[in-house]
């Protein structure tokens, strides 16, 4: 799985993410000064050890559901 996170990102550490992969690494940090989203960082996230599209499924609903 691949992750994308602006400058915004809240966790640079991906501590939310370890106990759910295997292995979670920093794949690549793009900086383009000019750009509206300046920094964003890739993540790759890899072996999953929970059921991935079950909590991204719970996470769009509570995303739609937030008021």
């Amino acid at each position: 799985m691949v992750l994308v996170k602006g400058y915004y990102d809240d966790d640079p550490g991906r501590k939310r993410e370890i106990p759910l992969f295997k292995q979670v690494y920093l794949s690549a940090k793009r900086i383009n000064k000019y750009a509206r989203e300046y920094t964003i960082r890739i993540y790759v996230l890899k072996g999953a050890k929970v059921d991935i599209n079950k909590r991204i499924r719970i996470e769009a609903e509570e995303n739609l559901n937030y008021k």
